[in-house]
């Protein structure tokens, strides 16, 4: 009896100190779930990227949609944005606050990969931890290793976060200036009128039309680049491509070019060129040859 009641208390006792080590321990490591921003990515509404040799980029929501503001003016990718955000959700794999300011430099943090705000937060992005392959970052006098898919995001220019879509989404075409595929000189008017497509060559259905329309309207760009005033001039020897939108919106005015490798649309109101596969033009230009 004498012998069950110790062995009761020494499993006590050593019970105890199970839960108030594994206590202890919890309160100097990261939860699994840790975030190191209460920040979440529906309430940033400004960013700017900070890389080294490179231009500022700064970027703007309006509304639900978010806008380049530097280097040049542009619509955003939203999709490239959403993946920057996801920082935010990054898991914690540890976090100390540093001893000095000098000792920010064994980590990569004096000379950072780059720097990224968010709202009025900064975040300061170092070196990448030998063994787990996670990132050191500096967020309000704290380091924190998290778990890092951005920064290859942020090492890009400003031509990586322009929206590929050449028609913004929120604009619905009504009106389309082309050139035809067969005959350089040749322009075909496309215009819809009480919800028909009507166009100025009588040999295109109304099907075609609308299938011509709708290929501009959600075309993709493979890559958009932005043109400096010097590169313009080059890009302007081309044919002229207008569309127009609903509700009186501004005209966009693109110049088409065709070579053996690709088809380019540069768009003379943002200084935006974009590239598409060469076999696209098939879908985006109306044939002068119709088959009988």
């Amino acid at each position: 009896m004498k012998s069950s009641y110790i062995t009761n208390s020494v499993l006590i006792v050593v019970i105890g100190l199970a839960i108030w080590f594994l206590q202890d321990r919890s309160k100097n490591e990261p939860e699994e779930n840790q975030r190191f921003s209460h920040l979440t990515a529906d309430q940033v509404s400004s960013i700017s990227i900070q890389q080294p040799g490179k231009p500022i980029i700064s970027l703007q929501k309006e509304q639900l949609t978010w806008h380049i503001i530097s280097p040049f003016p542009a619509l955003a990718n939203q999709t490239r944005i959403n993946i920057l955000l996801r920082l935010l959700n990054a898991s914690v794999h540890g976090e100390f606050q540093p001893m000095s300011s000098s000792s920010l430099s064994q980590f990569g943090l004096t000379k950072p990969q780059a720097i990224l705000t968010l709202n009025d937060e900064t975040i300061v992005f170092g070196n990448v931890e030998t063994i787990s392959q996670n990132r050191y970052i500096l967020y309000k006098e704290m380091i924190y290793l998290i778990n890092d898919d951005t920064t290859p995001l942020l090492r890009v220019s400003a031509d990586n976060f322009v929206d590929n879509h050449l028609i913004p989404e929120s604009s619905e075409i009504t009106k389309l200036v082309l050139p035809t595929l067969d005959d350089k000189q040749a322009e075909v008017t496309i215009i819809q009128e009480d919800g028909e497509w009507h166009s100025s060559d009588v040999n295109l259905t109304t099907d075609l039309l609308k299938q011509l329309a709708d290929n501009w309207q959600y075309a993709q760009a493979s890559q958009v680049s932005h043109i400096t005033d010097e590169e313009k001039i080059e890009m302007l020897h081309g044919l002229p491509v207008s569309i127009h939108f609903a509700e009186n919106a501004q005209v966009l005015h693109f110049v088409l070019n065709l070579d053996e490798h690709q088809l380019t649309l540069f768009n003379t109101n943002m200084n935006l060129l974009y590239r598409f596969p060469l076999a696209l033009k098939t879908q985006l230009l109306p044939s002068s040859i119709q088959v009988p």
